[in-house]
C-alpha cells in the first residue's frame, strides 16, 4: 500500500531503540502497522507493550532455571 510506504520509515525510527531478538525489517513492521489500522502511535505503542512483555518473561525463566540448577 502507498500509506504503508510512507508511514513504514517513521515506525522504523521510532522503535529504532527497542532491543529486539529479531531485525526489524520491513515485513515484521507492516504486520503492526496493519495491526492497528496503520495508526503510528498505535502500532508503536503495541510493539513497544509486547517486547516489553517478552523480555519480562524472558527474565523470570532465566530466574526460575538458575533456581533449578
Amino acid at each position: 500500500m502507498v500509506q504503508e510506504a510512507f508511514l513504514l520509515p517513521e515506525l522504523r525510527a521510532r522503535v529504532r531503540d527497542l532491543d529486539t531478538p529479531t531485525p526489524l525489517d520491513d515485513h515484521f513492521l507492516v504486520r503492526w502497522l496493519r495491526a492497528r489500522n496503520h495508526d503510528l502511535n498505535k502500532a508503536e505503542q503495541m510493539l513497544r507493550n509486547v517486547r516489553e512483555q517478552q523480555q519480562l518473561r524472558s527474565r523470570i525463566t532465566t530466574r526460575f532455571i538458575v533456581q533449578l540448577i
